[in-house]
């Protein structure tokens, strides 16, 4: 399906009622785990209204506390989160998208499980010292056991799960294109279908390992079952197929190059 630019951002499919997919037959049924907070203190961009109750519509979510359950709790959200707004528009192109919040699940909510094919973590507004190592053992359990992809803070909740990776803040903030296609290129299935293009990046923290042989060169190892990709600087993508788990530093959902990492693991 082809898709046209809107204000910069992807076209959004005709909403399907809520708990119903819009796509065919066999299309994935993705959990989004929201891995960003509605900051009260900020503006909602108010253009943005009309399409994000719009978006949220075509979606399920449940809130369950009591600022996630607020009908206008999702649509402000969205409004504030240009790349989550990405996020979700593209998945909606792939099938049904059921939505948790990280908010409730650290707070002990269990996320709908039933008929989930894969997770996506989403990037967001957290800080780490929100989520301590034994709330994310208890977030990540609590996920279907199916594939999942996490992308920009998503991404760096699993380094810290499964390579023992710690957190840096980092002096300027990430905030731009920079070219991995290298490095992609070389991660295998499904993040190597995403180096066409240069990835866009927005993060202020970076995902930290002990790098094996100490090398700071770019480029790809083995690590815990994992193929890690280090940039130089940071670890910025891990794969295992084994553990059906991926994740990325960068927001593949901002360009239909990077995307095509996403949708290959979609249609896995």
């Amino acid at each position: 399906m082809q898709h046209r630019a809107v204000d910069g951002e992807l076209a959004m499919r005709p909403a399907a009622a809520p708990g119903h997919s819009n796509g065919a037959a066999g299309a994935p049924h993705v959990l989004l785990l929201v891995c960003a907070w509605l900051d009260t203190k900020k503006e909602s961009a108010a253009m943005q209204t009309g399409l994000c109750e719009q978006l949220a519509a075509s979606v399920q979510h449940v809130g369950v506390s009591e600022h996630t359950a607020r009908s206008e709790y999702f649509p402000s959200l969205l409004a504030q989160q240009p790349n989550l707004r990405r996020l979700l528009k593209r998945l909606l192109a792939h099938g049904h998208v059921t939505v948790a919040f990280l908010y409730d699940v650290i707070r002990g909510a269990q996320p709908h499980v039933h008929g989930i094919t894969h997770v996506v973590l989403s990037g967001g507004n957290y800080n780490h010292d929100k989520v301590p190592s034994h709330q994310l053992h208890a977030v990540l359990s609590s996920l279907p056991r199916v594939p999942a992809f996490g992308i920009c803070f998503g991404f760096q909740l699993l380094a810290r799960q499964h390579l023992g990776a710690t957190m840096h803040k980092m002096e300027v903030n990430a905030d731009g294109p920079r070219d991995v296609r290298a490095l992609a290129a070389n991660m295998g299935a499904p993040i190597e279908a995403g180096d066409a293009g240069e990835a866009f990046f927005h993060h202020k923290n970076q995902v930290m390992i002990d790098w094996p042989g100490g090398a700071r060169q770019p480029g790809i190892a083995a690590v815990g079952g994992f193929t890690v990709a280090w940039d130089g600087y940071r670890v910025v993508a891990l794969s295992s197929s084994a553990h059906r788990l991926h994740g990325v530093q960068w927001h593949p959902e901002r360009h239909d190059d990077t995307w095509a990492a996403v949708a290959a693991f979609l249609a896995s």
